[in-house]
């Protein structure tokens, strides 16, 4: 989380000169100008850092968010720095790599989709060719019946499969929706206590004494309020990753299997065309029989077998190229969310050592009433690590669907383009070696891995023994993403541990009233 302005250089100062004089005490701004120890001048470097980070990213286009990503990275290389500045500038860079990395992932997501339509493709030719590999004698003889007749059933499995994804598509976007309403009450609420806290604090550097300190401890409730929000509205907006994902899917299901377009026609389209070219190209079937496995070898050499030039590339060239360059994008989307987990991680190790170093100082206070020791109280809320654990969770979870995702796509890759080697192969051909797909168990490893370290990182979180209801609510996001990672790893391996660590956490999120998702309501059998 990030603090701004006024707010953020003041703490920073105030922790800076209570690690230098090593006392109790906290001294005022300008007496920490005249010191200039090592760590408050990294302290200095990571403000100007995120500052400039802002001011680059506010000038937008490419080069401000190179730059302001590299800005970032600096912050959060500060060695020097204390454990305040560590864990704002630690925990703004990993929210950054984690923006950045979901932000890529829509791009990522089409190009899939497309590849299941190059698939289909492929797989359209390949029937293409079986066709023509039985010499259709029947066809030859008579009216071909059954095979209108089988595409009859196939549009009434078609036309329940189009009302599925509807539903499923509408069901999911009225939860997404409630959901970006949630976030932007709570957007509302953590603009109005940042404003409050700046407005605080500026009173409290214009008078002395009791006041200054009493609106100064207000300007921090108020910061710890805005802090939380900010965690709130952090761990909502990455809850809403997986559903933005579902409901693309699911439009994407719906188009699949009914879409007018003529440039990417659905299930049901291509159904009619079918059945208008069994109608209409009776007579031509006839005349095909002749030179069936020469007809294959064209079919498989237009389509099948990687061919054409850049500009025009067939369904097969067009397969290897996505599938590389898919290989790469998500290799860059997982360094990402390596790195974000990394540094999240950093961020909680910081905020739980500088927890620790505030309680030592309240504790060597020898008067435990002293005005001066309310804010180093109400900081304890703003960095206990929980909330930066539950940012390396989310991480962690991102880049372990990440992995699961790309598993889906190896696995269905694998399915399709066997069948079709199959096929090919009756005809004297085969598959070209651009489409072998890798073992897909290594990427089965790397993505329970991904989901059993989001379990290691969030599980303390949800059973933290903390009280409050900001708390609870870190807390109960923290176990909505457990459910999640207890899913995703069923799902990849059918472990019956993780289906009972996943049944008990709904029943922990049931007493806790989580409005979970739909796909965590589910029961596993």
């Amino acid at each position: 989380m990030q603090n701004s302005g006024k707010t953020t250089v003041n703490w920073a100062l105030t922790m800076a000169c209570w690690s230098a004089i090593g006392s109790g005490c906290l001294l005022s701004g300008v007496a920490c100008n005249k010191m200039e120890s090592a760590a408050r001048q990294a302290d200095r470097t990571v403000e100007e850092q995120l500052e400039k980070s802002r001011v680059d990213l506010e000038t937008g286009g490419t080069k401000g968010k190179t730059d302001s990503f590299a800005s970032l990275t600096k912050a959060a290389g500060e060695a020097g720095a204390s454990s305040s500045a560590k864990v704002r500038a630690k925990s703004a860079l990993a929210q950054e790599e984690f923006n950045r990395a979901a932000r890529q992932l829509p791009v990522l997501n089409a190009r899939t989709l497309q590849i299941e339509q190059t698939l289909w493709d492929l797989r359209q030719a390949g029937s293409q060719v079986q066709g023509t590999q039985h010499t259709g004698a029947a066809y030859a003889l008579q009216e071909p019946k059954e095979a209108l007749a089988k595409l009859e059933e196939d549009r009434a499995t078609i036309t329940k499969n189009v009302d599925k994804a509807k539903t499923d598509a509408q069901t999911l976007q009225t939860d997404l929706d409630k959901r970006k309403a949630e976030i932007d009450a709570l957007t509302a609420d953590r603009k109005a206590a940042q404003t409050e806290s700046d407005s605080l604090e500026e009173k409290s550097s214009a008078v002395k004494g009791e006041e200054s300190v009493k609106l100064f401890g207000q300007a921090s409730e108020a910061r710890i309020k805005a802090g939380t929000l900010a965690a709130q509205i952090e761990s909502k907006s990455a809850a809403l990753l997986p559903i933005q994902k579902l409901v693309a899917i699911a439009r994407q299901q719906q188009q699949f299997w009914d879409n007018a377009a003529k440039d990417a026609p659905g299930a049901a389209q291509q159904l009619d065309e079918r059945k208008a070219q069994l109608e209409s190209g009776w007579q031509d079937t006839l005349a095909q029989v002749q030179a069936t496995t020469e007809l294959a070898k064209k079919i498989a050499a237009k389509i099948i077998l990687p061919g054409g030039d850049a500009e025009h590339p067939n369904a097969g060239a067009n397969l290897v190229k996505m599938v590389q360059e898919n290989e790469k994008q998500r290799g860059e989307i997982a360094k990402l969310l390596i790195d974000s987990a990394k540094h999240a991680g950093e961020a909680s190790t910081a905020a739980k050592q500088l927890y620790t170093e505030l309680q030592a100082r309240i504790g060597e206070a020898k008067n435990p009433g002293a005005p001066e020791l309310v804010p180093m109280k109400g900081m304890l809320g703003v960095y206990d690590g929980i909330q930066y654990a539950l940012q390396e969770g989310n991480a962690q979870n991102a880049l372990a669907d990440l992995y699961a995702g790309q598993v889906v796509e190896m696995q269905h890759r694998k399915q399709n383009l066997d069948a079709l080697g199959k096929t090919l192969l009756a005809s004297g051909l085969t598959l070209p070696p651009e489409f072998a797909v890798a073992d897909v168990a290594k990427v089965i490893e790397d993505a329970v891995k991904g989901y059993k370290d989001a379990e290691k990182s969030l599980e303390p979180v949800a059973t933290a023994t903390q009280n409050g209801d900001n708390l609870q609510i870190t807390k109960n996001a923290a176990r909505v993403g457990l459910l999640h990672a207890h899913l995703g790893r069923f799902q990849l391996t059918r472990d019956e541990e993780a289906k009972t660590a996943f049944k008990l956490d709904q029943v922990q999120a049931k007493e806790a009233n989580i409005d979970l998702p739909p796909t965590l309501r589910q029961t596993l059998e």
